[in-house]
């Protein structure tokens, strides 16, 4: 099989903040490519014990809207996959779940990111308590069915690309058990 790595003849950070870095890569015959170097991401869908799953309302300024997503956050430098998922759920939501199963991971941009979206499931109560954090951007919740959710993505009001990925994972994994 042909080798399909590209070495850069030089590699330089052109931009970085507190949520990412913009590397320019020089290629062979003049060709520049930009990568966003940033740390991978946690997407946990919390699910009752009536099926329901819980998306958040959260204002995203660069589309002016509210958008209906799943709690979902960045891994920090040297914490786990898993443990980011358990404190990005527990930041957003109030919801503290000992009950997290990995059901899927993907590169949701792989033509200017290597970062990874790592998807969980996790089980909670009926009764669970949300408490929405007064510094986020998220302006309200619901909890939805399998079949509500789906018909919120043939109205349009899913739009975002990580949870629109995490429902084909918990689609599958529900059709495995």
């Amino acid at each position: 099989m042909k080798n399909l790595q590209q070495k850069p003849l030089s590699s330089q950070i052109v931009h970085k903040n507190q949520w990412f870095g913009v590397r320019r890569d020089e290629l062979e015959e003049h060709q520049q490519y930009f990568v966003i170097e940033k740390e991978g991401s946690a997407l946990t869908i919390p699910m009752n014990e009536q099926g329901k799953v819980l998306l958040l309302d959260v204002f995203r300024y660069p589309i002016q809207q509210l958008s209906l997503e799943f709690p979902n956050g960045a891994i920090d430098p040297g914490e786990d996959p898993k443990s980011a998922a358990k404190r990005e759920l527990l930041e957003e939501t109030g919801i503290d779940s000992t009950s997290l199963k990995k059901i899927g991971e993907c590169f949701p941009a792989p033509g200017y990111s290597k970062s990874k979206e790592y998807i969980f499931l996790a089980q909670v109560k009926d009764k669970q308590h949300i408490f929405l954090p007064q510094s986020e951007d998220i302006r309200g919740y619901h909890w939805l069915s399998i079949e509500e959710l789906l018909l919120a993505v043939h109205d349009h009001t899913l739009t975002d690309g990580y949870s629109l990925t995490a429902l084909v994972f918990l689609k599958q994994y529900l059709q495995s058990r």
